[in-house]
C-alpha cells in the first residue's frame, strides 16, 4: 500500500479522535427509540445476510480497522461496580467504577465500512464488511437502546455473529466505555474481552421479564443430552455451556464424572487446553480416571508441549487398558518431540514440505541451546558454539496468515482472506498484514490458557504499561487487547512460507499476498545487533535460530533485525524499540567526522547510478569506477575486518553482476572479485587471492556479516572454480555456500534441491546449468 497514503489515513484517524474527545462527558440528545433502532440493525443484518458473505465479494478491497485511544481493561471486582443505565452514559467515557446489565435486541452482524483498495484508495461506492467486529442493538433494563461493538472476533466462518451476540443474550459490560465509531456514531464499544460477562439463562442476576422458558430447568440429564447434541453439530461453545449447566444440577456422583470428561472434549476442540486439564483431573489418581479422561488429557499436555506430562498419562492407559490406536499414535509423537528438544535434530525435510502445506500448527518440539540466566535481558550462549550451530528451534506462539484458510474451514470453501489495515495512532502508524487478526487470536488463546499470560506479558510492549499488576479477577484472566497489539508491534516478525522463498524464483513463500506475523516468546529476548552474531528461518511456524560466527560460552546473542543497505545509523533508527544501537557500525559511523560522511555518500550516489545501465562499461568507465570505489573505501576508519563496510558491499555485488556477463571473462578474476565482496562484510578468506596454490586449502578464517547473497557469493565462486579446472576448491566454496543456506534458510537438507530449481549444478566438472557466469546475488 502507498506510504503516503498511509500517513494520510492516519493523520484523519488522529483529526477524527481529536474531535470525539471535545464531545467527551456530553450527554446525548435526540437518541433513536429503541424500536427504531432495532429496526435499523435488523435490517443491516438482514442485508449482510442476502448478500451470503462475511466480507467483501470486491478480492482487492481490503478492511480498515481504526484502533481507538488506548485504555486499559476493567480490573475491579463486579461486586464493587454500580449498576447503571445507558441514560447515565456520556459520550467518549469510560464509565469505571460500573457495570450495566443489558440484553441483546437485534440479531448480530459485522458491520459495513467503506472499502480501501491495495493501492490506499478509499472506495465510498463498495463496502467492506469488518470481518472481526460483531455489532447489536442491546437494551438496558430501562428499555433503552444502543448499538454494541465486539473487537477482534472470529471470523464469521468460524464463529456466525449471531452465535457470538445470540438474540436474548443478557450480559454485563464492567466500565462500558461509550464510544463515538468510524460511522460518527455511538456504541458501547467492546475492546478487552474480559470486560464482557456472558450470563447462563439460569444466572440469578437476570431480571424476571428477560429469562428464558429453560431458566428454571434443574435436570441435568436434559442438560447433559442438549451437550452431546451440540457436540455432534460442532457447536463446541453452545456444547460447554450446556454442560456447565448441567453440572449445576443435581447429579449422581459417576454422571458429574462423565460430564466433566465430556466437556473435557469440547475445551480440546476450542483449544481450551488448561481446561480440559481441569476437567480430566477432576478425578485426582489417574488410575481412576476412565480411559477417555485419560486420553483427552494427555493430548492437552500434549498441546502445551508438555510432553512428559503426556507419557506419565499414555502410561496410567497402558497399565489398565489396551492401549487404543490414537494413544499409540501419540505415543509416537512424544518420543518424537522428546528426542527433538534432546538433541536438536529434525527432519527438515518433512518441515518443509509440511510447512508448505499447513504453515501453522507444525507437530514439531522446541529446542533449546540458550541461557536466559548469565545477565540482563537477552539469550546467552552456554558453551562454545561454531558457525551454523542449531541454538534455537521454537514454535510460534502464535501466527497468521492472510491468505490461509482457518484450520476448520469447511473443505468446500475456496475463500481467501485479504490482510488489513490497522490505523494505529498511538504508535503512529499504519501496517497492512495479519495484525489485527492476531489481537483475536492471541486474546482468545490467553483466555482459554491463562498460565501463559506472565511470559507473553513480559515481552517489550513500548510506552503502552498496564495500569495494575493483577492478571486475574472474579477467576478470570485479564485480557488487554491493546497490551496485545503493542507487544506484536514490537516482537512480531514479518513471516514468509518458508525462509527458502528468499532464494527460489516462483516459490510459494515470495508473493507479497503470502506475507504472514508471528510471534516467538524466546526468540524476542534476542538483542539487535547491526552486526549479529546469529541469523534466523522460519519455516511455517517454526523459527530456526543458528550462530553465524563461532562465539564462545556466555556470549549475548543478537541478530540484525533487517539486512542494512547503508552505513548511515539514521536510515535504520531504533528509536521504535526505545534504544539506540551501539554495534560496531554504528559506532565507527558516529565518531567519522560529518565531511567524511558527506563525502562518503556522495561517492556512494554517484557509484550507484553508474551501474544502472544495461551495457558493459567501457575499459575507461571501469577504471574510473574502480578509482572511485578506492576513494570510497578510505573514507573508513577502521579495516574491514572489523567494521563491515556496507555502502561498499551494497556497490560491490551490482558491479560484480554488470562486470561478469558474456563474453565471460577469466574465471579466477571472477573468484578473486566475489572474494573481496565478502570482504567488505567483514569475512577474512585465506589465502586472501582467493585462488591458491594446489598445495593450499581454502579457508575462512572469520565470518562477516550474513544473509542469502553471501550463499549465493559462495556458489558463484564454486562455478568460477569448476570453470578453471580447480576440483581441489570446488568442494570448499559449495560447503560454504552450503554452510551459508543452513544459516538462513535453517536447515541444509534441501539445499541441493533448491539449488536445482535455480539452475545449479553441484556435481564437480559437469557443465553448469546457468547459462551466464554469475549468480542471482
Amino acid at each position: 500500500m502507498d506510504p503516503v497514503r498511509c500517513v494520510a489515513i492516519l493523520d484523519e484517524h488522529k483529526e477524527r479522535l481529536k474531535e470525539n474527545k471535545k464531545r467527551a462527558g456530553a450527554r446525548l440528545r435526540g437518541l433513536k427509540l429503541t424500536n427504531e433502532l432495532n429496526e435499523y440493525h435488523q435490517e443491516l443484518a438482514l442485508s449482510q445476510k442476502l448478500e451470503q458473505t462475511a466480507i467483501s465479494t470486491h478480492s482487492n478491497i481490503l478492511d480498515v480497522y481504526y484502533m481507538a485511544t488506548p485504555y486499559p481493561p476493567s480490573d475491579m471486582p463486579l461486586n464493587q461496580l454500580k449498576k447503571i443505565n445507558i441514560n447515565d452514559f456520556t459520550v467518549e467515557t469510560h464509565h469505571r467504577g460500573s457495570h450495566i446489565l443489558l440484553r441483546v435486541s437485534s440479531t448480530a452482524y459485522r458491520p459495513r465500512m467503506c472499502g480501501m483498495t491495495n493501492n490506499g484508495l478509499v472506495k465510498n461506492d463498495v463496502t467492506s464488511y469488518q470481518r472481526l467486529i460483531v455489532m447489536a442493538v442491546v437494551t438496558d433494563e430501562a428499555g433503552t437502546a444502543t448499538p454494541l461493538a465486539l473487537y477482534y472476533q472470529q471470523m464469521e466462518i468460524l464463529q456466525p455473529a449471531v452465535e457470538i451476540l445470540p438474540l436474548g443474550q443478557v450480559l454485563v459490560v464492567k466500565e462500558p466505555f461509550w464510544m463515538i465509531d468510524e460511522r460518527n456514531d455511538h456504541c458501547i464499544a467492546i475492546h478487552h474481552p474480559t470486560d464482557l460477562i456472558m450470563l447462563s439463562d439460569d444466572d440469578e442476576r437476570i431480571p424476571e421479564p428477560w429469562k428464558s422458558i429453560t431458566a428454571g430447568m434443574t435436570i441435568g440429564d436434559y442438560w447433559k443430552r442438549q451437550g452431546n447434541t451440540s457436540f455432534k453439530a460442532m457447536k463446541y461453545q453452545k456444547t460447554i455451556e450446556h454442560y456447565s449447566r448441567a453440572l449445576r444440577c443435581p447429579l449422581a456422583a459417576g454422571e458429574v464424572i462423565t460430564i466433566h470428561t465430556n466437556r473435557a472434549a469440547a475445551y480440546l476442540k476450542i483449544g481450551a487446553y488448561e481446561s480440559v486439564i481441569d476437567d480430566t483431573e477432576f478425578v485426582k489418581d489417574p488410575d481412576h480416571r476412565s480411559e477417555r479422561a485419560l486420553i483427552r488429557g494427555a493430548f492437552a499436555y500434549y498441546a502445551l508441549g508438555k510432553y512428559e506430562n503426556a507419557n506419565i498419562l499414555l502410561q496410567a492407559i497402558a497399565r489398565r487398558f489396551s492401549l487404543p490406536p490414537e494413544a499409540g499414535i501419540l505415543s509416537s509423537k512424544i518420543n518424537a518431540r522428546l528426542e527433538e528438544q534432546r538433541s536438536g535434530i529434525y527432519a527438515f525435510t518433512d518441515l518443509q514440505a509440511a510447512a508448505l502445506a499447513a504453515p501453522t500448527g507444525l507437530d514439531f518440539a522446541d529446542f533449546q541451546d540458550l541461557s536466559t540466566e548469565t545477565a540482563g535481558r537477552g539469550l546467552f550462549t552456554t558453551a562454545p558454539v561454531n558457525v551454523g550451530q542449531l541454538l534455537l528451534v521454537e514454535k510460534a506462539f502464535m501466527n497468521c496468515y492472510p491468505h490461509i484458510k482457518p484450520a476448520d474451514d469447511n473443505q468446500t470453501s475456496t475463500k481467501k482472506f485479504q490482510p488489513a489495515v490497522l490505523v494505529d495512532p498511538h504508535n503512529d502508524h499504519a501496517t497492512l498484514g495479519s495484525h489485527v487478526d492476531m489481537i483475536g487470536t492471541i486474546s482468545r488463546k490467553l483466555v482459554q490458557n491463562p498460565s501463559l499470560l506472565p511470559a507473553f506479558t513480559d515481552l517489550y510492549s513500548g510506552t503502552y504499561k498496564p495500569n495494575n499488576p493483577i492478571t486475574v479477577v472474579d477467576g478470570r484472566p485479564i485480557i488487554d487487547t491493546f497490551l496485545i497489539s503493542n507487544i506484536i508491534t514490537f516482537n512480531g516478525f514479518t513471516t514468509e512460507l518458508s525462509s527458502k522463498g528468499k532464494i527460489i524464483e516462483n516459490d510459494s513463500g515470495r508473493s507479497s499476498d503470502e506475507l504472514g506475523v508471528g510471534l516467538w516468546i524466546m526468540t524476542s529476548y534476542i538483542n539487535h545487533s547491526c552486526c549479529g552474531t546469529c541469523g534466523y528461518a522460519t519455516i511455517g511456524d517454526m523459527m530456526i535460530v543458528r550462530a553465524n560466527a563461532n562465539l564462545p560460552a556466555g556470549k549475548p546473542t543478537s541478530w540484525i533485525s533487517y539486512f542494512l543497505d547503508s552505513d548511515e545509523p539514521d536510515l535504520r533508527s531504533t528509536k521504535k524499540w526505545g534504544f539506540t544501537c551501539q554495534c560496531l557500525i554504528c559506532q565507527d559511523y558516529k565518531n567519522t567526522r560529518p565531511p567524511t560522511q558527506k563525502k562518503r555518500a556522495g561517492l556512494k550516489e554517484a557509484l550507484i547510478t553508474s551501474l544502472k545501465r544495461e551495457s558493459k562499461m567501457t575499459t575507461e568507465e571501469n577504471v574510473s569506477f574502480v578509482t572511485d570505489l578506492e576513494i570510497l573505501q578510505e573514507t573508513y576508519n577502521c579495516p574491514a575486518k572489523d567494521v563491515p563496510r556496507l555502502n561498499v558491499f551494497h556497490i560491490q555485488v551490482p558491479y560484480l553482476e554488470l562486470l561478469f556477463r558474456p563474453p565471460y571473462p577469466n574465471p579466477k578474476t571472477a573468484a578473486i572479485g566475489a572474494i573481496k565482496v565478502l570482504e567488505a562484510i567483514g569475512y577474512v578468506i585465506s589465502p586472501r587471492t582467493g585462488w591458491p596454490s594446489r598445495t593450499r586449502k581454502l579457508k575462512i578464517d572469520k565470518w562477516g556479516l550474513m544473509n542469502i547473497q553471501v550463499m549465493n557469493l559462495w556458489m558463484f565462486i564454486a562455478i568460477c572454480y569448476d570453470r578453471g579446472n580447480r576440483e581441489d576448491l570446488f568442494a570448499s566454496a559449495v560447503e560454504y555456500a552450503k554452510l551459508a543456506y543452513r544459516i538462513c534458510i535453517g536447515e541444509d537438507a534441501t539445499f541441493e534441491a533448491s539449488l536445482r530449481t535455480i539452475g545449479y549444478s553441484l556435481r564437480q566438472g559437469d557443465k553448469c546449468a546457468r547459462e551466464e557466469l554469475r549468480a542471482d546475488i
